[in-house]
């Protein structure tokens, strides 16, 4: 049987970070509904389910904690990015990669008949986008708490709090359905479990991070003996050397 070939993408700090912003955002999300639905009853007298579910004493304070740790996760998630040599996943071209993302979005709702185009770095187009939004958007949500707690806007403030974090949401959501709508397993598992994506996949949708690990001679790998750095083989580079970009 022969081994399966990994290319390491992210390391299990990175994947804890991952999981550790999509609980704290799913639990601010569910307090959230908790305290939309008592505005609604006390402003405008709409019960929904304050009868079945109360909303508990301590929900207020947990939002706050709960929004105050997906901005230091967003902070520290960023540093490890802006730490890195090549800051792969920073944005190269707004222009190109906004396009990109608007592109996918009109992909997963079926709107586009095809996923974004050319071959990719470590990261796509659209990925560097997406990231770029969603770290400005977990600014914006900070910036908007304070002037909450100044009051200068009033009600005015709570609103931009509220599109900001349903922005925040909507931009973590269309991640993964635009992968769910690609069918793009791999990545899901390699962003959420094992931060590896196989070599074949690797050199079909990031070639060009494949040709520049080739560059490099050496990359590390996975297989079933554990995790050693090996070369690249010689032959698999010299007939890449005369082919051209996979586009998909």
């Amino acid at each position: 049987m022969v081994n399966e070939q990994n290319i390491k993408r992210y390391g299990y700090e990175v994947i804890l970070v991952h999981w550790l912003f999509i609980a704290l955002l799913g639990l601010n999300l569910a307090l959230s509904y908790f305290l939309f639905r008592d505005w609604g009853y006390h402003e405008f007298h709409i019960h929904g389910a304050l009868i079945l579910i109360p909303t508990p004493a301590w929900t207020a304070e947990l939002h706050a904690y709960s929004g105050l740790g997906i901005f230091i996760v967003g902070l520290v998630h960023a540093f490890m990015h802006i730490s890195q040599r090549e800051r792969p996943l920073l944005s190269k071209d707004t222009n190109i990669e906004f396009k990109a993302m608007v592109h996918s979005f009109l992909y997963m709702v079926f709107m586009a008949s095809r996923e974004e185009a050319g071959s990719a770095g470590k990261y796509r187009d659209n990925q560097r986008m997406f990231y770029l939004c969603t770290i400005y958007t977990i600014g914006l949500m900070g910036i908007t708490i304070l002037i909450m707690l100044t009051g200068y806007l009033g009600e005015l403030g709570l609103l931009m709090h509220i599109i900001a974090g349903l922005l925040l949401v909507f931009l973590v959501a269309m991640k993964f359905a635009y992968l769910i709508r690609k069918r793009d397993f791999v990545a899901i598992k390699c962003i959420m479990m094992t931060g590896k994506m196989p070599e074949w996949y690797v050199k079909k949708f990031h070639f060009r991070w494949y040709r520049n690990i080739q560059d490099r001679g050496s990359v590390y790998y996975r297989t079933e003996c554990g995790n050693s750095e090996v070369n690249l083989n010689k032959e698999s580079k010299d007939s890449k050397d005369n082919s051209t970009e996979v586009s998909i």
